[in-house]
């Protein structure tokens, strides 16, 4: 479950699922308190307790950040709930989330450091990191891959220096429907593929465990690879499978699948009456509507056909 807060930012990642949404208009949103009761009233009829991804833009400059926290906090219905971040803001602002510690992390969202349009951000975030692990709380780091040409020896050197085990990863997707020159197309994976192979395998050997966030087709790796993968990094083998609905509430309270399938409906929060009657929806609006797998023509010879689901939906322009 992703809250999505605002979307202001204070980064500009050009892979980023919200830079389009965002372009559309010269104003800038939040959540307004009211619709965040109206989200915590689902929370709360939900009959086991859930965990929530609190996302962006940059939630951290979110105006009523703690408001939201500290219902999150209080209620029985969250077990656990996450900050995503991109890790610039000042030190006080991290500092200040100790409190939550018992029930909440923070995802360090880090691009490569040549990436970042201020050259000093990168040695701001780096410096959160370290911030956030000295006020006891519990920190990741997440890297989204979306060039051919990437370097992980940056991020893996971090999570070594910082002593964090597990690296979130994922392979850029665009919007549906939208056209973006920042994202490796699927056309392109057999190339990417080796080189992101290559750095898992890098992860293994310096004893940092690698989650994929995002689905990736069978064909991504070789079997070679995944023959391997299978005993190096066996969570990435895992999630080579078709993705379940995340659900996106977005400031608006607009509910998306993900991010990625954001212009493939157009329904709210209010609509429903639960999180589940939401999911329902989605399954029988887009997921009923997928064949298996639609995403390249040569997919109907490949021998793994059955077992995949040609990765995210985004990138499958005839689902619909």
């Amino acid at each position: 479950m992703n809250l999505i807060l605002t979307d202001k930012c204070t980064n500009s990642c050009p892979y980023c699922f919200a830079a389009l949404e965002m372009q559309k208009t010269t104003r800038k949103n939040s959540l307004s308190r009211e619709d965040f009761d109206i989200f915590m009233s689902f929370v709360e009829r939900e009959a086991s307790p859930i965990d929530v991804n609190v996302i962006g833009g940059e939630p951290l400059i979110y105006k009523d950040l703690d408001y939201v926290l500290n219902r999150l906090y209080e209620s029985s219905k969250v077990s656990y709930f996450t900050i995503f971040t991109g890790g610039i803001v000042q030190p006080n602002v991290i500092e200040s989330l100790s409190i939550y510690r018992t029930k909440m992390s923070i995802l360090f969202n880090v691009n490569e450091k040549k990436t970042y349009r201020n050259p000093n951000h990168y040695d701001i975030v780096v410096e959160n990191i370290k911030h956030a692990l000295n006020c006891g709380i519990r920190s990741g780091i997440g890297f989204n891959i979306y060039h051919h040409d990437f370097d992980g020896t940056q991020i893996l050197n971090l999570c070594c220096q910082f002593g964090i085990n597990v690296l979130r990863f994922s392979v850029a997707c665009p919007i549906y429907g939208e056209k973006s020159s920042f994202i490796v197309p699927p056309e392109e994976y057999d190339r990417l593929g080796r080189k992101v192979y290559k750095f898992l395998v890098e992860c293994s050997n310096a004893n940092v465990e690698t989650n994929l966030d995002c689905p990736l087709p069978m064909c991504f790796f070789t079997n070679e690879e995944l023959g391997n993968l299978v005993h190096v990094q066996p969570n990435v083998v895992n999630r080579l499978e078709r993705c379940h609905a995340a659900l996106d509430i977005n400031y608006d309270l607009k509910v998306f699948r993900c991010f990625s399938l954001s212009s493939c409906t157009d329904v709210h929060l209010t609509d429903f009456t639960s999180f589940n009657e939401i999911r329902n929806y989605f399954s029988e609006q887009i997921d009923s509507h997928l064949l298996v797998p639609r995403v390249f023509s040569v997919c109907k010879t490949f021998k793994n056909v059955i077992r995949c689901a040609g990765g995210c939906l985004s990138n499958n322009q005839s689902f619909m």
